[in-house]
C-alpha cells in the first residue's frame, strides 16, 4: 500500500510508491485522507503497469526514444524515409517527448486527429486531406506494432477503427480530362529551371513523386539502357533509357554525387536543432518530396491551373500509352 502523507506546502495528500527499490513521489490531487489513500492505490497501479512494460521493452517506452529508435530500425532504410521522419517528429512535437506510448489513449489520438484536421498544406491555405491525417494516424499505429513486437503491452490502446477519416474517392479521369497541351506549356513557363528536369521526367516517364525524388546515379545504367530501384512499397521500378529520358539525365551529370534531381538553394539557411537543414545559396542539393509538394502546389495558381495533382501525370502518361498502343501493347510498354 502506497504511504500517503500531508505536506504543508500544499492542500492535497502526497504518496509514496515503491517499485523495484525506487521512490516514485506523487501527489494524490485529493484533500480527503481516505480519496487520497484511493487515489494512491489507482496511481500505484498505473506505475507497476508502466514498470513491466518498460522492463518488457527493455528500454525507454518515452515517446522521442521510441521514434529515435524506430527510425534507426525500420523508417531510415524505407524509400519514403523523409517522409516517415517527417510524420514522426510530427507525433513527438504534438505528443511531448517525454509522453510514453503505453500511454496515449484513444482520447489523445483523437485530440491529434482534430488538431491534424486544421494544419494548411505549405504555402497554401488549403487544409490537409483526410488522407494525409490517417498517414499521420497510420504512422502512430506502425510505432504501436513496433513496440507491440517487442512485447510492450498497452492497456489504454485506442481503438484504431474508430479513427479513420472518410477519404473522397479519387476522382475520375477520362481523355477528355487529361493534361492539355497548353496546361503543359504554362506549367514549362512557369517552373524554376533547376525543378524543370525533374517534372519532365515525370511527365515523360509517369514515375511517382518518390519514385522520382528517389532516383540515384547508382541506378542509372547508361551502358545497359536501363534504370533500375526501389519504389513504393519496396517494388523495383524498371526504365528504359530512351532517347527522351537520356535528353533529361545527361546534363544533370556532376550536380551531385547521389541523387539526380537537385535544385540550388535560393538562400543561406543555418541548421535546425538536430543539425540538419543548412543550405547555401547557389549550392545544390537533393530535392526532397516535401520540398516537391510544396513546389508543385506553388506552381499552379502562377500557371492558372486549379485542383490539378501531380500523380495525375501519371495518368496521363498511362492514358496517352494505351490509345497509342492498345491495351495489351500498352500494358507491356508501362511495365518498363
Amino acid at each position: 500500500m502506497p504511504y500517503v502523507y500531508k505536506n504543508a506546502k500544499s492542500k492535497f495528500y502526497q504518496c509514496e510508491i515503491w517499485v523495484d527499490g525506487s521512490r516514485v513521489s506523487r501527489t494524490t490531487k485529493r484533500t480527503s485522507r481516505r480519496e487520497a489513500e484511493a487515489a494512491a492505490a489507482e496511481l500505484q497501479r498505473e506505475v507497476n503497469t508502466r514498470a513491466k512494460a518498460q522492463a518488457a521493452a527493455g528500454t525507454s517506452l518515452a515517446l522521442n526514444a521510441v521514434a529515435l529508435r524506430y527510425m534507426e530500425d525500420v523508417g531510415d532504410h524505407k524509400v519514403e524515409a523523409t517522409t516517415i521522419d517527417s510524420r514522426v517528429n510530427y507525433l513527438v512535437e504534438h505528443f511531448g517527448p517525454g509522453k510514453l506510448i503505453t500511454e496515449i489513449t484513444h482520447e489523445d489520438v483523437q485530440a491529434l486527429i482534430n488538431r491534424r484536421r486544421i494544419d494548411k498544406v505549405p504555402r497554401t491555405d488549403r487544409r490537409i486531406a483526410p488522407a494525409t491525417v490517417n498517414a499521420t494516424v497510420q504512422q502512430l499505429l506502425k510505432m504501436f506494432n513496433y513496440c507491440r513486437e517487442r512485447r510492450v503491452v498497452f492497456p489504454l490502446e485506442p481503438v484504431w477503427r474508430k479513427l479513420w477519416l472518410k477519404v473522397p474517392r479519387e476522382r475520375e479521369r477520362t481523355v477528355g480530362h487529361e493534361l492539355r497541351d497548353e496546361d503543359v506549356a504554362r506549367l514549362d513557363a512557369t517552373l524554376r529551371a533547376d525543378y524543370a528536369p525533374l517534372f519532365a521526367f515525370a511527365l515523360l516517364t509517369g514515375k511517382r513523386q518518390s519514385e522520382c525524388v528517389n532516383l540515384r546515379w547508382a541506378d542509372v545504367r547508361f551502358d545497359t539502357g536501363v534504370c533500375e530501384w526501389k519504389g513504393k512499397g519496396g517494388r523495383l521500378v524498371r526504365l528504359q533509357l530512351t532517347d527522351n529520358v537520356r535528353a533529361i539525365l545527361e546534363p544533370l551529370r556532376g550536380h551531385h554525387t547521389d541523387k539526380v534531381f537537385t535544385y540550388v538553394a535560393a538562400m543561406t539557411r543555418k541548421p535546425d536543432r538536430k543539425g540538419k537543414g543548412a543550405r547555401v545559396k547557389g549550392r545544390r542539393y537533393p530535392i526532397t518530396l516535401t520540398g516537391l509538394r510544396a513546389m508543385w502546389w506553388d506552381l499552379q495558381p502562377k500557371a492558372g491551373l486549379k485542383h490539378v495533382r501531380f500523380h495525375d501525370f501519371r495518368h496521363d502518361v498511362a492514358t496517352r500509352v494505351l490509345r497509342k498502343y492498345g491495351l495489351e501493347q500498352g500494358a507491356k510498354v508501362l511495365d518498363l
